[in-house]
């Protein structure tokens, strides 16, 4: 099955965490830290009132989603996430 790591990059407010099985993408934490930026530009406000409630934040699904990748050994990465 291959090993598992846990890849977490943190913001002042956010914080991204990926599971990955195997060796992580290179591009990975770069990723991370640009969706990090978004997130915290376009929902700021938001963020410094949060009460723990996750459906204030679901315009920021189809980016976030963004963030995921699959990639196999016998093929190139992808964002298609199965």
């Amino acid at each position: 099955m291959g090993d598992f790591q846990v890849i977490i990059e943190a913001g002042p407010r956010v914080l991204i965490a990926a599971v990955v099985r195997g060796k992580s993408p290179r591009n990975l934490r770069n990723i991370f830290e640009v969706a990090l930026e978004v997130v915290h530009k376009r929902v700021r406000s938001r963020l410094l009132v949060y009460c723990g409630d996750r459906g204030d934040y679901q315009d920021l699904e189809p980016m976030l989603r963004g963030c995921l990748r699959v990639q196999r050994r016998d093929q190139t990465e992808s964002n298609d996430v199965p």
